[in-house]
């Protein structure tokens, strides 16, 4: 993890020291051997090479724009190199836009994050970013966005896929990174050999409409190994979604927002679900780590007071060896926190464990039906309506009246079934 944040601490540093106003117009050799030149026309960048083929159009609007030859180590083989890349800025209201452009030109970030840092695995180039909002995402070096830039924490590639890491709190963001070309691979491959799978998907569609989820994810699979279609991935997501499988629907979704054919009714769709069921599954992994935590203090106690027990009956049975009276003990277990504050047995006296309240970090404390970062848009705040169809039940997909996706017609919300109430504290605004 030191050798990662390493790794970008020195990109940005390379990116800021850069910025000087006025000082990049002209001609510059880079220590890759990369020879550019950059010219100014009323505050608009145009970038060429030495004979005068132009890389980087003053139609872009730039302002200006920065070589970063990151690919720099003589002692490294290429293949373990960083793609040196263009960092492009604008600004608007005296805030500057960075983007990233490939040394041939091709934008593959465009220029509206605060700060855009440059990282690699083995096997492909990606780039981070940061929102003026200090909100974090990434972008693959194919110009795709991987992870939407709605994270608080820092986004780093850890085990083939990126996660979300901080001090409290560790989750995957995407799928793995081989699983995304590996699929994209296989579409194109049976476009090639005119595979063809729509007879699947309809008997997939008809048992969805019929609520035999199992089988239509059957089908919907089965077309998928043939032709992992976009659109294919977005159903199965939806009907693992009904199941209430957030996993198996986040990784469908993302799926889906990455493949070539998606249309744009299933890439809003799947955009919309995954931030849903991106919400649910970390609260079902907060719910799971709880339960863990809980388990490992019970198991805690018990050890201690099975330990306490066994003292004072050993200090009971020495006790009795030495003398030749009868008589009757009365024991008393107690144990001992780390604290060294004295928890009794007894649930009914004053001296009992008394639980702190803390306040709801999921609804901030009002009780309401609350989510975070882009999802909270989707969650009702309190009022137990579906947010998709504005409790009505019913949406309108190319003039077409069906019934809502999200709610299953109830024009419930989805997350907390009508009550209005936040499903982390049960309404109550503390923990």
């Amino acid at each position: 993890m030191k050798k990662i944040i390493a790794l970008f601490t020195g990109v940005f540093i390379s990116l800021t020291s850069c910025f000087a106003e006025n000082e990049n117009v002209g001609r510059h050799v880079e220590s890759d051997g990369f020879v550019w030149n950059l010219t100014e026309n009323n505050d608009i960048i145009e970038v060429t090479d030495d004979a005068g083929n132009i890389i980087i159009s003053s139609d872009r609007g730039y302002n200006d724009a920065y070589y970063i030859p990151v690919a720099t180590d003589a002692g490294k083989k290429v293949a373990e190199m960083m793609l040196p890349f263009f960092t492009v800025v604008r600004k608007f209201d005296g805030v500057t836009y960075q983007g990233a452009c490939t040394p041939d030109g091709r934008e593959v970030v465009p220029t509206l994050f605060k700060y855009v840092l440059a990282g690699r695995n083995k096997d492909f180039h990606y780039y981070n970013v940061t929102t003026h909002d200090d909100t974090n995402g990434v972008y693959l070096e194919d110009g795709r966005c991987i992870v939407k830039p709605i994270y608080t924490s820092f986004v780093l590639l850890f085990k083939d896929r990126f996660q979300v890491i901080d001090v409290n709190t560790q989750f995957p963001v995407s799928n793995k990174i081989s699983d995304y070309m590996q699929q994209q691979n296989l579409l194109n491959a049976a476009y090639d050999n005119g595979v063809n799978t729509d007879a699947l998907v309809v008997e997939g569609d008809s048992l969805s409409a019929l609520n035999n989820l199992n089988g239509a994810i059957a089908k919907y699979t089965e077309a998928i190994k043939k032709k992992p279609s976009a659109n294919t991935y977005a159903r199965r997501g939806i009907c693992y979604y009904q199941k209430q499988n957030w996993k198996d629907a986040l990784e469908d979704f993302r799926f889906a927002l990455y493949i070539d054919d998606c249309t744009p009714e299933y890439f809003e769709l799947s955009d919309s679900l995954l931030d849903k069921a991106e919400d649910q599954r970390i609260a079902q992994l907060v719910r799971r780590q709880e339960r863990l935590e809980r388990t490992a203090m019970i198991l805690n106690a018990v050890s201690s007071g099975l330990n306490a027990a066994s003292q004072a009956l050993s200090t009971i049975q020495s006790t009795s060896s030495k003398s030749n009276n009868n008589y009757t003990a009365s024991t008393t277990v107690t144990t001992t926190s780390g604290n060294n504050q004295n928890v009794s047995g007894n649930s009914n006296s004053g001296g009992g464990h008394q639980h702190n309240a803390k306040r709801c970090i999921q609804c901030q404390g009002d009780g309401k039906c609350r989510g975070n970062g882009n999802a909270s848009k989707y969650h009702c705040r309190g009022t137990g309506k579906c947010t998709s169809c504005n409790g009505e039940g019913v949406t309108y997909v190319v003039g077409d009246r069906i019934t809502c996706a999200i709610c299953h017609g109830s024009g419930k919300c989805s997350f907390c079934g009508g009550s209005g109430k936040c499903q982390r504290c049960g309404g109550k605004g503390t923990l």
